[in-house]
């Protein structure tokens, strides 16, 4: 069976998973000699429909140039630009000019094959310069004004351009290169020439253009981009949003980004107009939206950050109103679109912004995503455009099935030539496609995607700068989007900073809405610890007027203040021993030389991780707290105020019979205890008291911290029985089954800072009968009417399985019989997971069916008690214990996921659990036990492998971690195969898949790595993710289960006629 989240993966998803499961076994189970890596996770089919391109779109050969002459042919009075002075030109004018310099430009070498630098400032001029260019059949090359002279001499001796047309101002900064001077009246150099500009010899595989984007070793690199892609570029997104000779199409990115190409070429050759705004106009928000209201924009491309900026600044106006002229169009690249922004430009302008997606080194954009409504978590980058290919690859360059993450590789007419003068950088990033025809190229961009099953793909990040915080992934977009979802934050970065010590720590800057106030940062700290899981709240929140951005419009993260930590200025002395054991621990965990007791934690760099450590240690040095309280109280006073104290331990993680002595409490202790079980207070009602396994410690502590969890540790168990059960007989049977195992019927109670399980002496018996049919009458006495349909079971087991526990109400287990037709009885049996594991379930119930035959027998059955398991684990050697998993570890230093980045898997809720069972077909599991049988291996093991590597598949890593139980049951506790109770443990199963092995050897070598560990099955999961400091270290679980459940073929009863006809376990 598999059980899921349903608000992170659908049943298709899930369903798929186990198809994969279900083709690796069968596989290894047909020849366990072949490589690992032959066996195939994909469906036949899936593959070919993964690498398969879309049909090719036929796109007119002619050069962008060419269509925007033939504009100007048709409508030569028609305005192409508006001026940054608001000066209009036409498009036969614009010809005109740009025929004029083109001329000249053929006339200094311009031609096919050359590059032609342009430094103007963003005007009329420069739109003029770069379409002459395209003329005279050369690539331009836009250089920025505003960059340093250092590093426009880089990109002028990298490119080496035939000349650079600059303004008399700048030619003095090119010094090595022959200079174009554009005239000082803004009209270019006139040559009364009239003859045809054009280069015959341009073809569709000459460069274009060149732009040069930041390179990983700090030398910028030239991107060649021919004229067949801009075509196949400007053709698609004409297509895909139309633009009319009416529209205005608002042009402010720099010459150097390749989105100031469509800002420019785009329109001019729909036959719209260009708005061209003034230099430097383009980082500031209230001139840009002054500029589009006042000449009329109808379509805009912004940078998600500073469309933000934009709509703050854009005037308070109901959209849709018409008193404000608003885009009727609006397209977003750059970095990734938050829902909220888009939400918010449909709110402020009355449209939604369409998601773009593209390197430069695929011609401005490869895949886009038309918005047509409201998205809840992701805004997808969407489908590839026109003649491109996107392949989600994984690091063999195999394709990874839907819905699992790969790298993005991109083909097709979008890409770029490579990388100028670069032949090893081009054939690193651009080589050889493997799926194809012969001498097709990809281009690796380094992104982390994901492909829908509508086929869209989403951004998950970089391959190669993720943000990590103690080895977890985390999202900052979504960090962001909580904060920019509040109506007094406009915008919102997160960025990670290193403290003194080295360690990582998230930070939030934020920007307030332009009618709100400053944002208390606690506050909004406390509204992120409401919405997101621990390890994601930023550690401090930055308010900020305005985000910095870069000249494209992109949030300059190099620019973000520090955040200062000045504890020195503010420091308060401890003055109380609580405060100053207190203050020694913050800073012994942070690396401090000394805290204040006003001093918080989260502001000092702590996190969620470093909280647990800090509750630990504080344990240790006689104060106790959780880690809960940590985040209401994060400073040393009003932690010292909130801590309880407790006599110091040499080992905080001692076992709970060393600091609860079991039955050793004194009177006021089992007085208080009676008290809390609803007893009279006199210690009669206390039958015994036990201390808690750290299983049972941890698995109480996530029940308490969220009610909506409490479902998720339910399990039942259900019997079908056949033959004339008497339902009062049954309940004599409960009786003694609670009786037999007394920890069965205990409250998890809280004494002083522990919590311990008290069993009650006196019970009420859990147990309900009801009639689910209408064969029998209604008024037999100790029935319940359940109803009369088909449903009547499961309502009868949902409403055993509904029930809220209360941990202090006990007994936390129940029983329920329903009578389903003539002699035909459907037992159930509805647990908490505190109180009993897996294996006691099928004690209980084997137990249950036994007094139900013979209650005084059953009584004297042996059975090892709970609490000699208890004993045992209180007198185990942790340090050893330690020793080994870390030896296990050693080298995990991140989880392994396959939830996307940012799901909380302890978040979810027992409304978001699904499941579905699936069954081996019955030769394949024999085969596969054989297989196991005769290499020696248990079945388990190669099941736990073959987990491991469809994990490996699906997430790119040959090092793979993932949950599974084991029962606990040491052979050192004499009888321990009877014992009742909760002994199971949760561990780590590390599965390394290795190339060219095969699955027979892995199963080996899994199987000797884990054979040291059987004799250590105590050790909690808190424990060993601690070990590795990587956090959690898996969100899948492989269990496999083997229970002891009720014979088939025994008959119970006092005559015997009673059987059991099948089982069924149900978590809920």
């Amino acid at each position: 069976s598999a059980g899921y989240a349903a608000d992170l993966i659908d049943h298709a998803t899930a369903t798929a998973l186990l198809d994969r499961l279900t083709r690796l076994l069968t596989a290894v189970a047909a020849d366990p000699d072949l490589p690992v890596s032959a066996v195939a996770l994909l469906a036949p089919g899936e593959h070919d429909d993964l690498v398969r391109p879309a049909p090719r779109r036929p796109v007119p050969h002619t050069r962008v140039d060419e269509r925007i002459a033939e504009r100007a042919r048709t409508a030569p009075d028609a305005v192409a630009l508006v001026d940054t002075d608001g000066a209009a030109l036409t498009y036969g004018e614009l010809l005109d000019r740009a025929d004029r310099l083109a001329r000249v430009l053929g006339g200094a070498g311009a031609g096919p094959g050359t590059i032609i630098a342009v430094a103007l400032p963003r005007s009329a001029e420069l739109v003029t310069a770069l379409f002459a260019v395209l003329r005279a059949g050369a690539a331009y090359l836009p250089l920025d004004p505003e960059h340093p002279d250092a590093r426009l001499a880089d990109m002028i001796a990298d490119a080496r351009p035939v000349c650079v047309l600059t303004s008399d101002a700048d030619k003095h900064r090119f010094p090595d290169v022959p200079i174009l001077v554009a005239g000082a009246d803004n009209a270019p150099i006139s040559v009364p020439d009239t003859s045809d500009p054009r280069s015959p010899e341009v073809r569709d595989e000459h460069p274009a253009y060149v732009l040069y984007t930041s390179g990983s070793t700090g030398r910028p690199k030239g991107v060649v981009v021919s004229h067949k892609a801009l075509a196949n570029q400007l053709s698609w997104v004409q297509d895909a949003y139309p633009l009319t000779h009416g529209d205005r199409f608002l042009h402010k990115a720099p010459a150097g980004f390749d989105i100031a190409i469509w800002e420019t070429f785009w329109p001019l050759c729909a036959g719209a107009t260009v708005v061209i705004a003034e230099p430097g106009g383009q980082r500031d928000a209230g001139y840009l939206a002054a500029l589009v209201r006042e000449h009329g924009v109808t379509a805009a491309h912004f940078v998600p950050p500073m469309l933000d900026a934009f709509l703050a600044a854009w005037p308070n106006d109901p959209a849709g109103s018409g008193q404000l002229p608003a885009p009727r169009l609006l397209l977003c690249g750059g970095e990734a679109l938050p829902p909220a922004t888009a939400d918010r430009a449909e709110r402020v302008l009355g449209i939604r912004p369409h998601n773009t997606y593209g390197p430069t080194e695929a011609a401005i954009t490869a895949t886009a995503w038309t918005s047509t409504g409201p998205h809840a978590d992701t805004m997808p980058i969407g489908h590839p455009v026109w003649n491109t290919g996107a392949l989600v690859l994984d690091r063999r360059l195999a394709p990874v099935p839907v819905g699992v993450p790969g790298e993005l590789y991109l083909t097709g007419d979008q890409l770029a030539d490579g990388y100028l003068g670069r032949p090893g950088l081009t054939a690193e990033r651009f080589t050889a496609a493997p799926y194809g025809p012969p001498g097709a190229r990809m281009y690796r961009t380094g992104d982390l995607v994901r492909r829908r099953a509508d086929g869209a793909l989403e951004f998950l990040g970089r391959t190669d700068d993720q943000v990590k915080i103690r080895g977890v992934r985390i999202e900052p977009g979504e960090i962001e989007a909580c904060l920019t979802a509040r109506p007094d934050i406009a915008a919102a970065v997160v960025a990670v900073w290193h403290a003194d010590s080295g360690a990582p720590r998230l930070v939030a800057y934020a920007v307030p809405d332009q009618d709100a106030h400053t944002p208390d940062v606690d506050e909004l700290r406390a509204h992120l610890a409401e919405l997101l899981p621990a390890h994601m709240v930023p550690s401090a929140v930055v308010p900020l007027d305005t985000l910095p951005l870069l000249p494209s419009g992109k949030t300059d993260r190099a620019a973000l203040p520090e955040p200062a930590v000045d504890t020195e200025s503010r420091y308060q002395a401890p003055r109380t021993p609580e405060e100053a054991a207190l203050a020694e621990v913050f800073a012994a965990v942070l690396g401090r030389a000394r805290v204040g007791v006003e001093d918080g934690f989260f502001a000092l760099g702590g996190d969620s991780i470093g909280a647990t450590l800090l509750a630990s240690r504080a344990r240790a040095a006689g104060l106790a707290f959780t880690v809960r309280d940590v985040f209401r109280h994060p400073t040393v006073a009003a932690l010292a105020r909130t801590a309880t104290t407790r006599r110091p331990t040499e080992e905080s993680a001692a076992s709970p019979a060393d600091t609860l002595p079991g039955v050793n409490l004194t009177a006021e202790q089992r007085r208080s205890l009676d008290r809390a079980l609803g007893g009279p207070g006199d210690a009669s009602g206390i039958a015994d008291v036990l201390p808690l396994s750290a299983l049972q410690e941890g698995l109480l502590f996530h029940l308490l911290l969220d009610d909506d969890t409490r479902g998720i540790y339910t399990q039942q168990v259900v019997l079908d029985l056949t033959g004339p059960v008497d339902p009062e007989r049954m309940a004599a049977a409960v009786r003694v089954v609670l009786e037999k195992y007394p920890n069965l019927r205990a409250g998890f109670v809280p004494l002083g800072d522990d919590t311990v399980q008290v069993v009650p002496e006196r019970w009420d018996i859990p147990y309900r009968f009801a009639h689910v049919t209408d064969d029998v009458g209604a008024d037999d006495a100790g029935t319940d009417d359940a109803g009369t349909d088909d449903a009547g079971f499961e309502e009868f087991a949902a409403a055993e399985r509904d029930r809220p526990w209360d941990p202090q109400r006990p007994p936390l287990i129940r029983f329920g019989l329903a009578r389903t037709g003539p002699d035909a009885h459907r037992l159930v049996m509805t647990s908490q997971v505190l109180l009993i594991d897996g294996w006691s379930s099928g004690l209980v119930l084997t137990s249950l069916l036994a007094a139900y035959t013979d209650a005084d027998a059953e009584r004297t059955r042996p059975a090892t008690p709970f609490r000699t398991y208890l004993e045992w684990l209180d007198g185990r050697d942790p340090l050893d214990a330690r020793a080994v998993w870390a030896a296990y570890l050693e080298g995990v230093t991140e989880p392994t996921r396959l939830a996307p980045a940012g799901f909380d898997a302890d978040a979810a809720t027992a409304d978001s659990a699904a499941e579905f069972v699936r069954e081996l077909p019955a030769d394949l599991a024999a085969r596969l036990a054989a297989r196991a049988r005769e290499t020696g291996v248990t079945l388990g093991t190669l099941y736990e492998c073959a987990w491991g590597v469809l994990l490996a598949g699906l997430t790119g890593r040959d090092d793979c971690v993932f949950g599974a139980l084991v029962s606990g049951r040491h052979p050192a506790v004499p009888g321990v195969e009877t014992t009742v109770g909760l002994l199971f443990n949760t561990v780590p199963v590390r599965v390394r898949v290795r190339a060219g092995e095969s699955p027979r050897t892995l199963w080996r070598r899994v199987h000797d790595e884990k054979s040291e560990l059987f004799e250590h099955p105590e050790v909690s999961l808190a424990e060993l993710q601690a070990l590795t400091g990587a956090g959690p270290l898996f969100d899948t679980f492989f269990v496999v289960q083997n229970l002891p459940l009720p014979d088939k073929a025994t008959r119970y009863g006092p005559d015997r006629a009673v059987g059991v006809l099948g089982h069924e376990v149900r978590d809920a």
